[in-house]
């Protein structure tokens, strides 16, 4: 039987964390890459669409867009969390 030294527990510590942080740093990554994406779409179509109801789209220009990317970009990083978790 082979006795343990000091640096065992340390490393079998920082093995398990490497696993970990790729799993989140992908996660991150991918949640980025949906919120930009979003926040995209978001603000050319609430502006267009604005437009094409005949009204300001300068209201949406700031509070309203920002708000439908702030709840998506939460949502796609809960989502991707709970699908690799």
């Amino acid at each position: 039987m082979r006795q343990l030294r000091p640096g065992d527990a340390q490393n079998a510590v920082a093995a398990k964390l490497a696993d970990r942080f790729e799993v989140t740093l992908a996660k991150s990554l991918a949640s980025l890459l949906l919120a930009v994406c979003a926040a995209c779409v978001f603000g050319l179509s609430i502006p267009a669409a604005l437009h094409a109801l005949k009204l300001d789209p300068k209201i949406a220009a700031g509070p309203v867009t920002l708000a439908f990317t702030d709840i998506f970009t939460l949502l796609f990083y809960f989502g991707m969390a709970a699908w690799l978790l």
